[in-house]
């Protein structure tokens, strides 16, 4: 009997139950009541499909750095980050749907920051990707060579959170600038972190096209966290010490 249920388990796809039930073979679970070895398969599916989600996500989030992690941030070197600001912006940003912005020189740690961030979302549940900004700029041009862009689009308007890393290295066309408006415009109440060498002050002539400038600057700059970095690169700094 015993593996006629493991079978119906498996034949359902209830693969964390299976291997729960399958396990529920000793003294301590024969003293159980049916109700509570019944709770505990349940507990099990749930904990298999949660960690299944995870591990998709984590896949199709395709952060560059995987051993970016929030405990992980140095705050010992002087950069202008402080703790009690990470603090309360991984706090909120989900429930408040903010964006955020991380600007600095190069070697600061944007980028490093950015992907904790987000694969703390993607442990937290939620569904995530990773893009260099050239790279974005690079797949839209290509969806719509392809007739995939408004299909390009909607699949990021979907996504708890994007990161958009190294935004302003490239040059931009008016063109790529509008299509940039139109990922933000698809992603009102998601958020987006992006990070750059350029001051916000300076976006508004990189994205070269004035009435697309006001739009993005208006959904990304306002609903934002902020951070500033600054001081030297800490590749240089960490092979002083070195």
């Amino acid at each position: 009997m015993r593996e006629e249920i493991a079978d119906y388990f498996a034949k359902f796809k209830l693969k964390g139950m299976q291997g729960a039930f399958l396990a529920q073979n000793d003294a301590l679970y024969a003293s159980l009541s049916f109700e509570e070895r019944l709770t505990s398969l349940l507990k099990a599916e749930e904990i298999y499909r949660f960690n299944k989600k995870i591990t998709l996500n984590l896949e199709r989030a395709k952060i560059k750095n995987k051993q970016a992690r929030i405990e992980d941030i140095d705050y010992s070197i002087n950069r202008g980050l402080e703790k009690s600001v990470i603090a309360n912006m991984l706090l909120n940003y989900k429930t408040n749907r903010k964006n955020i912005i991380i600007t600095g020189p190069t070697g600061t740690g944007k980028s490093f920051l950015s992907q904790a961030v987000l694969l703390k979302s993607v442990y937290d549940g939620l569904t995530a990707r990773y893009y260099r900004f050239s790279k974005l700029i690079e797949d839209m041009n290509l969806s719509k060579l392809g007739s995939e862009y408004n299909n390009f689009i909607s699949k990021l308007s979907k996504l708890d959170v994007v990161v958009i890393d190294d935004f302003g290295i490239n040059p931009l066309t008016s063109e790529e600038s509008s299509m940039f408006l139109d990922v933000l415009e698809e992603r009102t109440d998601l958020t987006t972190i992006i990070t750059s060498q350029l001051p916000i002050t300076e976006w508004y002539g990189y994205l070269n096209n004035p009435t697309v400038a006001d739009a993005i600057l208006d959904r990304l700059a306002y609903n934002s966290y902020k951070l500033k970095l600054s001081g030297e690169s800490l590749r240089k700094l960490k092979s002083e010490k070195a």
